[in-house]
């Protein structure tokens, strides 16, 4: 069963601009099907999701389905989650549909398991490369893992191969079955990786960090850019890493 934190504001816009609240979009058994419009969190937190009655299905997550248009901001899912299927997983399962989609300020704290391949920590799979993919200010931080194919990835399993864009995202999960180094982070063949940071992996797409940097607040730093528009904050001494949620701190240098 899933725990909302908060679950008051938490609303959807459909495609004609309609909104409703999450529990009624909610099944008994805790999915949202698909989404094409504004899925806004509210910086909303869901613990306690356990999908591991799943694992025998296709394009699991909170979120299972993203259509071409869509935009998912705003949430996150602490330690507490679990999510497994065969394979296109994450915290949201994937995309299959023409169209640019937005995911901002998300971040995933739990584990994603495939028996065979496409455990992403934020999306599972772009399939087709139909979606244009923009990721910005996500993260993840659990185990990653797909068994039989190494087609997995610390925030996607693949982001396509028509010109995603990755910015200011970071990872500290561990990754089981990864392609190579270079795609730690997601797989793709055309992709931008902007201001991108991870514990593991290779400078083609991130600057590698080591877990002093996240928990001492330079990562959190680093991802504030100029510091001009703040996103990222760190309670120092109680946050282990950088979070864009609200009621912590913003990290300086002194």
């Amino acid at each position: 069963m899933i725990t909302l934190v908060v679950t008051a504001a938490m609303l959807v816009l459909n495609a004609e601009g309609n909104a409703a609240k999450l529990d009624e979009l909610l099944k008994t058994n805790g999915i949202v099907e698909a989404i094409k419009g504004i899925f806004e969190g509210g910086f909303h937190t869901i613990s306690n999701m356990d999908m591991s009655w799943r694992e025998g299905e296709e394009w699991v997550g909170f979120i299972n389905f993203l259509n071409g248009g869509a935009t998912v901001r705003n949430l996150r899912g602490d330690e507490t989650c679990l999510i497994c299927a065969t394979g296109n997983a994450g915290f949201i399962g994937g995309s299959a549909e023409l169209g640019d989609i937005f995911l901002e300020n998300l971040g995933f704290e739990g584990d994603v398991t495939c028996t065979r391949s496409g455990a992403g920590g934020i999306l599972g799979c772009n399939t087709g490369s139909k979606a244009i993919i923009h990721m910005k200010n996500c993260y993840s931080t659990g185990f990653i893992s797909g068994s039989e194919v190494m087609e997995n990835g610390a925030l996607s399993a693949w982001l396509g191969s028509d010109g995603a864009v990755i910015e200011n995202c970071w990872s500290s999960a561990t990754v089981s079955g990864v392609q190579n180094d270079e795609k730690y982070l997601a797989r793709f063949t055309n992709a931008t990786f902007i201001n991108c940071y991870s514990v593991n992996g290779t400078p083609l797409q991130s600057m590698v960090i080591d877990y002093e940097e996240l928990e001492s607040g330079a990562l959190c730093y680093k991802l504030n850019g100029n510091q001009e528009n703040i996103t990222w904050y760190q309670t120092l001494g109680e946050d282990l890493f950088p979070t864009f949620m609200p009621g912590h701190e913003q990290v300086y240098v002194v």
